[in-house]
């Protein structure tokens, strides 16, 4: 009996070590890939990834800038927030939730990017031109994915959509004010 105890709690020991060396390994991944603050010893200001692919698309080294731009604009103002980034095709490449943002902004933001990307306008544009066109409000209602809330702007290099980002859990103002510096200072 005493034997299966040792034996049960190294195996547990095992277990914990296990999993904290590949939580050790994702962090450094999420580092390595740009989800830092700091890309070799420069702020993410002065070391800019690489933001578009050759299928003119947003990269992951870019996506991940972006929500880090996005969520230490938000720390900066006090307002804990959900940051997503949606490929051309409105496919999701990167997400963040800060702590204490609303459990609604994890389905929201991503909402609000993919509109943003799909209809190639900011949400909050796409919402003011449809405050006079009742029947195109209505029909925004019936698609899955489409919202008027602010927050969505859509990430353009070149003249070209290669994204979606997504901002929620601050005012409106709020989330528009911090999509747009997190743009400002990736792009």
């Amino acid at each position: 009996m005493q034997q299966e105890r040792k034996s049960s709690a190294n195996i547990i020991e095992t277990r914990q070590s296990s999993r904290r060396s590949v939580f050790t390994g994702v962090l450094q991944s999420m580092f390595a890939l740009g989800a830092g603050r700091f890309t070799d010893g420069k702020q993410l200001s002065e070391a800019r990834p690489v933001v578009i692919s050759d299928r003119h698309t947003i990269t992951l080294g870019g996506a991940t800038a972006l929500v880090a731009a996005a969520v230490a604009k938000a720390r900066e103002i006090g307002v804990n927030v959900s940051v997503a980034v949606v490929d051309e095709s409105g496919v999701l490449k990167a997400f963040a939730r800060m702590d204490r943002a609303g459990p609604a902004t994890v389905d929201i933001v991503p909402n609000k990017a993919y509109t943003a990307a799909a209809f190639r306008t900011p949400t909050q544009a796409l919402a003011q031109r449809s405050q006079d066109q009742l029947t195109q409000a209505v029909s925004f209602a019936n698609l899955p994915r489409v919202t008027l809330l602010p927050g969505g702007l859509p990430i353009s290099v070149g003249g070209s959509v290669i994204g979606g980002l997504g901002v929620g859990g601050g005012t409106g103002d709020q989330d528009v004010e911090i999509a747009e510096a997190a743009l400002a200072a990736v792009l």
